[in-house]
């Protein structure tokens, strides 16, 4: 199978794509194939060198990911069957074709979230979950700081603080990132590159600061975190982006105001601990991601990536480009099987019957264009399967005013970061006269041009893999 791979510690340049040996489950163990996965600060920290795996774990990168059940191993109580649709929380193997999981550790994925949106949910939301319950045991109506409000963990931690009815308050670098945490349910924000964050809090408090700070930043904060903190306080530090050394009498500090320090990591935690929280975020908070409840959680994902684009995706994130989760997709292989759905199974057979396939794909205004091509290609019963797509939110298709030629607009982020912008024409035994007729600006079928037709072909790859992200249960 293919995985996301580094050699030597390092910058993004030292990560490829490798071949490595298909796990296979263990003793309580269940094996996903993999459709999307989720890039995390912990992946980052594993590739220069300074956060090894746990003993025992993959050291394949990943800490989430979202897919589908192909196999059991010995001693799984039934919980799972082959085909459910699930995201899994992960000590590291994610970003690979399979992985095992224990299977206490796996949720089913709620009803209208694609495969991309379920992969943004396991370690980004499940963290911010244990910190608020199981370590800053929140309570209503209390204050919440947090920190990075606009990364993947800040901005779960708002809707969360929102769900256990207390008042989150942020940082942030940016506007942008201000406005995105505004949007997702912040009572306040402040810019911690051009405020005092700490001022700003006690002003918003009128004195009397916050109850629970949840701070990935660490050492670079401690005067302003202790300095708006309530008497009583939490502080919660589950990372260290500002360094972990502190000068100054912070003991002092601390005792003046009977304020606690609490450190977490959950890559670490045992099985036993992360299935119980995995447990509990699934009665709890799971059912909030579905449409109609109240209120709705919703992942945030910034820009989505082939597997081969890994090294893109965390220069991304290094340079704190990111709002919300940078998401990694896998390329589905030419060699995997057609998915069983009906919609799948038509958008495969448009693969399967093609040279190439008709793609144009246009980031303008975070909407994403695709000419699919000749309608010829289907009979009647996959036509209306396929038009079904229009009842899917942030889905539109029609036939366009060019002859049988199908168009689907997909409204949404996922492809506005994108530079993904290409046009193919499809040539198969029902459409060959039809697009040789239009090929004006279309590719050459020369031999010379192979070697860019199969690049178009691993991009269409990327696209197909796009439509397995429909909402599962449409």
């Amino acid at each position: 199978m293919l995985a996301a791979y580094f050699d030597c510690p390092g910058g993004p340049e030292n990560l490829y794509v490798k071949n490595v040996t298909k796990p296979n489950p263990g003793e309580g163990e269940v094996l996903v194939k993999v459709s999307a996965s989720a890039l995390n600060r912990a992946d980052l920290l594993q590739r220069r060198g300074k956060y090894l795996p746990p003993e025992g774990a993959s050291d394949i990168l990943g800490l989430e990911a979202a897919g589908n059940v192909v196999g059991l191993g010995p001693g799984c109580r039934g919980q799972w069957k082959i085909g459910d649709a699930v995201m899994a929380l992960l000590s590291g193997g994610g970003q690979a074709e399979y992985v095992t999981v224990p299977e206490g550790c796996l949720m089913p994925i709620p009803k209208d979230l694609t495969f991309t949106q379920a992969a943004a949910i396991p370690e980004a939301w499940i963290t911010a979950f244990q910190l608020l319950h199981f370590i800053g045991k929140v309570q209503e109506g209390e204050r919440v700081l947090i920190h990075a409000g606009a990364s993947g963990v800040g901005l779960a931690a708002i809707q969360l603080v929102r769900l256990a009815k207390a008042v989150p308050i942020v940082t942030a670098g940016t506007e942008a990132k201000l406005k995105a945490t505004e949007k997702a349910g912040a009572a306040v924000g402040f810019n911690y590159r051009n405020e005092n964050f700490s001022e700003k809090v006690l002003a918003f408090t009128q004195g009397s600061g916050v109850d629970i700070i949840l701070d990935p930043v660490g050492g670079s904060y401690w005067e302003k975190n202790i300095n708006c903190l309530s008497t009583d306080g939490r502080w919660i530090i589950y990372g260290l982006l500002g360094g972990g050394e502190v000068r100054g009498d912070l003991l002092s500090s601390l005792l003046s105001k009977r304020a606690t320090i609490h450190t977490s990591l959950l890559r670490s935690r045992d099985k036993k601990y992360k299935e119980q929280l995995v447990k509990d975020f699934t009665e709890k908070v799971l059912p909030y991601f579905s449409r109609g409840m109240s209120p709705h959680l919703k992942p945030v994902v910034h820009s989505i990536y082939r597997l081969d684009d890994i090294a893109e995706a965390h220069r991304t994130m290094e340079q704190n480009k990111n709002i919300g989760t940078a998401s990694s997709l896998r390329p589905a292989p030419w060699r995997c099987k057609r998915p069983s759905e009906p919609t799948f199974g038509c958008l495969q057979k448009l693969i399967g019957y093609c040279i190439l396939g008709t793609c144009h794909i246009k980031s303008q205004q975070k909407k994403c264009t695709i000419f699919l091509g000749n309608t010829g290609l289907f009979d009647k019963s996959e036509l209306e399967t396929l038009l079904k797509l229009e009842e899917q939110p942030m889905w539109s298709m029609k036939t366009s005013l060019m002859p049988k030629m199908l168009v689907i607009t997909y409204q949404d982020s996922m492809c506005a970061t994108d530079t993904l912008l290409f046009s193919t024409i499809m040539q198969t035994g029902h459409s060959k006269r039809w697009t040789q007729r239009r090929r004006r600006n279309s590719l050459n079928f020369s031999r010379k041009n192979m070697e860019l037709i199969q690049t178009h072909q691993n991009k269409l790859l990327f696209l197909v893999n796009c439509f397995q992200n429909l909402p599962l249960n449409s």
